[in-house]
């Protein structure tokens, strides 16, 4: 019985730490799509920093702690910016692209924007990985406001994406749940 009792609670503690997993990636990619512009991302990525490094100095946090925490969030947003810089540069070379008369040159160009896209959202979902993990409700409800204060209808060159702003999904699953 012993055993059968173990093995469940280990069955339990892996599908919750599954499920933990898949709403963190849901709220992140939720927050990092529907953006248009790299410059959009590029501004809702410096708030978000700017709001987790002051919450790095909380009283509960040991000097090393915090030190560790502010390293990971200034590397998560080099890397972010380095690949909105690349986004951008892709952007103007699918301009360029335009009026070249070889017509798979600007297919070429644009995949290439979408690829660089893909990777400035994917850096923008390792640094609100970081509030996920180390945020409180507070810091979930604030960087939600910070991305409706930009003005995003989640429809992004006439496609619908994404469903990160509908009322109760925004927020992960324990605020959502806790009273």
């Amino acid at each position: 019985m012993l055993k059968l009792l173990t093995l469940y609670a280990s069955v339990l503690l892996e599908r919750l730490a599954r499920q933990l997993k898949h709403d963190e990636v849901t709220w992140c990619e939720g927050l990092a799509q529907g953006f248009c512009e790299s410059w959009e991302l590029r501004s809702f990525i410096e708030t978000v920093r700017n709001v987790l490094l002051p919450r790095t100095d909380v009283s509960g946090f040991t000097a090393q702690r915090s030190a560790s925490l502010k390293k990971r969030i200034n590397g998560r947003y080099e890397e972010a910016v380095t690949a909105l810089n690349e986004w951008t540069v892709q952007e103007r070379d699918k301009e360029k692209a335009r009026n070249d008369p070889d017509p798979y040159a600007l297919k070429e160009a644009d995949l290439k924007c979408r690829n660089a896209r893909g990777r400035a959202e994917r850096h923008c979902c390792f640094l609100l990985g970081i509030a996920y993990k180390e945020g409180n409700r507070s810091t979930d409800r604030e960087i939600l406001r910070l991305k409706i204060s930009l003005g995003h209808d989640n429809v992004e060159h006439g496609l619908r994406r994404g469903t990160a702003l509908r009322s109760g999904l925004a927020l992960p699953r324990q605020a959502r749940t806790r009273p």
